[in-house]
Parts: C-alpha cells; sequence; structure tokens
C-alpha cells in the first residue's frame, strides 16, 4: 500500500512539475482514475448510521473570503444524501464555523465565517432541513474538538451506531482532521466502526498554491491508508 502511495503522489508531482505554477490545470477526472477501486462503489446507509456535514455554511458555498465554487457544486449531493438520512430516521449532525472576530485562525486564514452572520449560517438548502439536523458551531478546522461533538459521538456509539458518512468541505482540511480524529478515536476504545467518505460529496478549494484536485487526491488517500472507507457515493 505504501508504495502504490507513493507512486500516485510521483505521479501527481510528475505532472504538476512539467505546467507552470500560474497555469495548472490538472483534469479532474485524471486524479480520480487513481482511486479506481472507489469507482462505482457505493455504501448502503441503514438505521444504524450517522451522517457528518462538514461546514456546509455560506461563507465556503456560497460567498466570502474562502469561497470555492468547487465547494458550491456539491451542495446538490449533500442535500440529496441527507435527504436518504431523512427517510431512515437516521441522526445528521451538522458542523458550522464560527469565530470570534480575534480568533487566532485569522493568522492563518482570511477573516471569515464570524459568530452570528450570514456566512456562519448553513446553506439556504440545508436549513430547508432544519428540523432533522443538529448544529453544532466549531471554532477551529477539527470540528472533533468541540465538547458537544464528543458527548454527541458518545451517545451515538451507545446507541449501537455502526456507520459514520462525512461530507462536506474542505476534503484536505477540516473533513481530513475530523475523519481521522474520529478514527483515531474509534481505534483507541477499541471499536470496530467505520468511517465512510462519499467521494461526491466532499470538496476543497483551488488556490494559486492548493491545487483542489491534487489536494483531493493526496488527503483521500491518506485517509484511506488511516482506514477511513472511500465510496462513490452513500445511496438508500
Amino acid at each position: 500500500m505504501l508504495i502504490t502511495y507513493i507512486n500516485y503522489l510521483l505521479y501527481v508531482i510528475n505532472i504538476i512539475g512539467g505546467l507552470k505554477i500560474m497555469k495548472i490545470d490538472l483534469n479532474y477526472n485524471i486524479n480520480f482514475q487513481q482511486l479506481k477501486k472507489v469507482q462505482n462503489k457505493t455504501f448502503k446507509i441503514d438505521d444504524k448510521t450517522v451522517l457528518f456535514i462538514i461546514d456546509m455554511n455560506n461563507g465556503f458555498a456560497k460567498k466570502g473570503a474562502l469561497y470555492s465554487d468547487r465547494v458550491q457544486h456539491i451542495i446538490p449531493f449533500v442535500v440529496d444524501t441527507v435527504k436518504n438520512f431523512i427517510k431512515l430516521k437516521a441522526p445528521i449532525i451538522a458542523f458550522t464555523d464560527c469565530h470570534t472576530k480575534n480568533s487566532i485562525e485569522f493568522k492563518y486564514y482570511p477573516e471569515h465565517c464570524l459568530s452570528d452572520t450570514w456566512e456562519s449560517e448553513l446553506v439556504d438548502e440545508l436549513k430547508e432541513f432544519k428540523d432533522n439536523i443538529k448544529v453544532i458551531k466549531k471554532s477551529s478546522t477539527n470540528g472533533f474538538l468541540e465538547d458537544e461533538t464528543q458527548k454527541n459521538i458518545k451517545k451515538l456509539i451507545d446507541k449501537g451506531y455502526k456507520n459514520w458518512v462525512i461530507s462536506g468541505c474542505c476534503t484536505d482540511i477540516c473533513v481530513k482532521q475530523f475523519a481521522e480524529s474520529l478514527k483515531a478515536y474509534f481505534n483507541k476504545e477499541n471499536l470496530d466502526l467505520e468511517v465512510i467518505i462519499p467521494l461526491n460529496a466532499v470538496e476543497t478549494y483551488d488556490a494559486l498554491w492548493h491545487n483542489g484536485n491534487a489536494m483531493n487526491l493526496f488527503s483521500l488517500m491518506e485517509m484511506e491508508m488511516s482506514g477511513i472507507k472511500l465510496v462513490s457515493t452513500v445511496t438508500y
């Protein structure tokens, strides 16, 4: 597995190395063809499956300093996933990025998603299901660290939930940190529980030094190596 992973990285690095920094244009399909075993692989949810939605709020998916049209593109897929979970009356927890004006995170990122502003709210497409979604505000890139998160996870474990699906943004930051923290917690507690990432419902952003396709590939492969299950989509 390690050799395969290194080969994937070298493959992408070689492609990037042959392009000018200002003109990086990796084909979306090229990257995800590297995950051949995931293609057309779906996961069927049941009533013992939990859905987490990471940062599908206005500041990332609609307008703001950290807005990405790539993130906006996955809104319909996240909504479809939510609808399937509602049919099963399965729990849905959504994290929304929420910062104070003096947040230490603004040393590394532009000011975004200030508390009690439009940016920190869930997108309207998800607000439609607000009665079915528990919202947890998070003040860092890792929603797992919130006290409320850990209380809810423990309750859901006690109720016998086996599968934990994670959607949202960004694949290589908030999604990855939460997914790996959750899986590490299960390992620590010696719990054989599945953490699942549907590729059609996670995304990241493009920037000069942050090629979205490459970052998606790297982070997904790292998550898989941590024991996280990658699927193309989840179905009802």
